[in-house]
């Protein structure tokens, strides 16, 4: 990107704002993980979010997921990447519905482009596990949540509603098809 996505300028406000807004209200407890630097979103400390660093140093999503397993204060915990503000109003309810009908440790999304690893519920017994994988020196998301009991949500009819946005091309995109 050639910057931070997540401090990335849409709507008058950075990425995680949008999140942070968008997440306060449905959740009990927002975590901000996975910081690229030291202090770059310190100013997110507050009683709405809190910043958490990662354990280990250069373990990809998975570093950050389980820096906030470890800090949840829920049994369960909703991660999103700083690119996921264009989610479906139904989003977490939907998510939830089906982790109780499945009774699985861990659902993510899928929409009609493909699956969506890190939009995910996990369970914070899973804390074990992600601890171990990581240290064996793994660090692939989907081959790690293919060792857990899961369920996948589809959000097709959403047709592509979970942006990934990598490149400044990426962000062009969105921002032309926004406006």
């Amino acid at each position: 990107m050639g910057k931070h996505k997540a401090l990335l300028t849409y709507r008058d406000q950075s990425l995680l704002d949008h999140l942070v807004t968008r997440c306060a209200p449905e959740v009990a407890q927002v975590l901000v993980a996975g910081c690229p630097e030291p202090g770059l979103y310190e100013s997110y400390n507050n009683l709405d979010c809190e910043v958490i660093e990662d354990i280990h140093a250069d373990c990809g999503p998975l570093g950050g997921i389980l820096a906030a397993l470890q800090a949840c204060n829920t049994p369960w915990l909703a991660t999103l990447p700083c690119d996921g503000i264009t989610l479906p109003n139904s989003y977490f309810a939907r998510m939830v519905k089906s982790l109780c009908a499945k009774q699985t440790e861990i659902v993510y999304a899928r929409d009609s482009e493909r699956e969506q690893h890190l939009y995910a519920l996990f369970s914070t017994s899973l804390q074990n596990s992600l601890a171990e994988y990581l240290a064996s020196g793994e660090r692939k998301v989907i081959a790690w949540l293919q060792q857990q009991s899961y369920a996948v949500v589809d959000f097709a009819e959403n047709d592509f509603v979970f942006a990934n946005l990598n490149t400044p091309e990426d962000w062009e995109n969105f921002i032309q098809h926004e406006n």
